[in-house]
C-alpha cells in the first residue's frame, strides 16, 4: 500500500482524523456511536494505513480503517482466497 513519506516518518496514528478523540466510540456496541465513528473514518487521510494495521495485527474488535469487525473478517477471507 503506497503511503506518504511524511505519514511514514511521523506515524499514521498522529495523522488520523480520530487522533485525540474518545476511542470508546470505535468500540461501542450501539449503532449510533458506530455510525459517528464511521463518519469520522470516511474523511481520514490515513484510513488505509489504519485498516492495514488492523488486518496485519488481527484486530478483532472495534472500527478500524472505516470497517466494522465483520467487514474486516470478510475482507481478510477474500484476500486469503486470492493469495
Amino acid at each position: 500500500m503506497p503511503s506518504s513519506p511524511m505519514i511514514e516518518a511521523v506515524g499514521w496514528q498522529d495523522q488520523a482524523a480520530c487522533a485525540g478523540t474518545e476511542p470508546g466510540r470505535f468500540f461501542a456496541s450501539d449503532e449510533r456511536a458506530q455510525r459517528e465513528a464511521l463518519e469520522l473514518c470516511r474523511g481520514c487521510p490515513v484510513r488505509e494505513a489504519c485498516l492495514e494495521h488492523a488486518l496485519r495485527h488481527g484486530e478483532r474488535y472495534g472500527i478500524w480503517g472505516g470497517l466494522r469487525e465483520h467487514e474486516r473478517q470478510q475482507l481478510a477471507r477474500r484476500r486469503r482466497r486470492v493469495a
